[in-house]
């Protein structure tokens, strides 16, 4: 089915992701940055466009776990805002900043197991 992501704003938040998380020391980094489609960047799975017409272009799931990212995840990743699955556990040198999750309204699964984040203020 179709599932091509090319929402700008979503590219926009993932780079920030990317750059903010020294992304380059990635393990995983296939795509990122470099393909135009963000459907094809490792780790990002888009709406299917032919079930979800009305979300097409945008993020569903994004799942980095045990990927080496290092820093702290900026707050415009909340601006994925059609998300639902967040996986970014096993990355030790990764805080979380929880600021500004209320605008994820679909997000059902946040797993940030072992990382260096310790508090959700």
């Amino acid at each position: 089915g179709q599932s091509k992501c090319l929402d700008g704003d979503d590219r926009a938040v993932l780079e920030e992701l990317y750059h903010a998380t020294n992304g380059a020391n990635w393990k995983k980094s296939d795509g990122w940055v470099k393909t135009r489609d963000i459907c094809e960047w490792w780790g990002v799975q888009c709406w299917d466009g032919d079930q979800y017409p009305d979300r097409a272009g945008q993020v569903q799931r994004l799942i980095l776990d045990n990927n080496n990212m290092v820093g702290t995840t900026p707050k415009a990743l909340f601006a994925l805002e059609d998300m639902t699955e967040m996986r970014l556990s096993r990355n030790p040198e990764l805080t979380f900043d929880m600021d500004g999750i209320g605008k994820s309204r679909y997000l059902h699964v946040l797993n940030i197991a072992h990382t260096n984040t310790y508090s959700f203020k």
